[in-house]
């Protein structure tokens, strides 16, 4: 009988897993949830491997008309702040939407509405930056998603500059080929 510790990726519930066998452990289903959980030794490949290298980043002054239309041609949801090319922040399409006026795109905008494209990228994005070194596992990219709730986790070097994004679109390919 083999015991291991298994984590969900829906609830992030950690639990023991016994087996009878000694084989690998496939991806199973959470006790609490009914959500796919993983072993430790299934997830030891580095994030980088399954993260977007190809970042996308504005600058700190930059406007949020022109993050929105980052955004919006590369179909993307997240945006990494940079000043002098260190993270400083992340701007989420929830931080775009809370930040601009509904109306500013259309006939009928005010001032007041179109003066909300003006604002700075600094003015509407996370603060508080959660990222990770760039030699991080998915293991640990993932249960640092799931333990703060995040959907975007910059992969950093040393100096702070940006190798790579992990996102849960990504761990969720990765959970997908590890089921099968």
């Amino acid at each position: 009988m083999t015991h291991q510790l298994v984590m969900c990726l829906t609830c992030a519930t950690e639990y023991d897993l016994v087996r009878e066998d000694h084989g690998v452990v496939p991806l199973t289903s959470c006790p609490h949830c009914g959500g796919v959980s993983w072993t430790e030794s299934q997830a030891t490949e580095p994030a980088l491997e399954w993260a977007s290298r190809d970042v996308l980043t504005v600058d700190a002054n930059d406007t949020l008309e022109t993050a929105r239309a980052a955004m919006i041609a590369r179909r993307i949801q997240h945006l990494l702040v940079v000043e002098n090319g260190v993270v400083i922040g992340v701007l989420a399409e929830r931080d775009l939407l809370a930040a601009l006026s509904p109306a500013a795109d259309t006939p009928f905008a005010t001032e007041r509405d179109r003066a909300t494209l003006r604002k700075r990228a600094h003015q509407a994005m996370s603060h508080s930056v959660i990222a990770v070194a760039a030699e991080t596992t998915v293991g640990e990219a993932i249960r640092t998603l799931l333990a703060n709730r995040i959907h975007c986790l910059p992969l950093l070097r040393e100096d702070g500059s940006c190798e790579g994004v992990f996102t849960t679109t990504d761990a969720l390919r990765w959970a997908t080929r590890a089921a099968a």
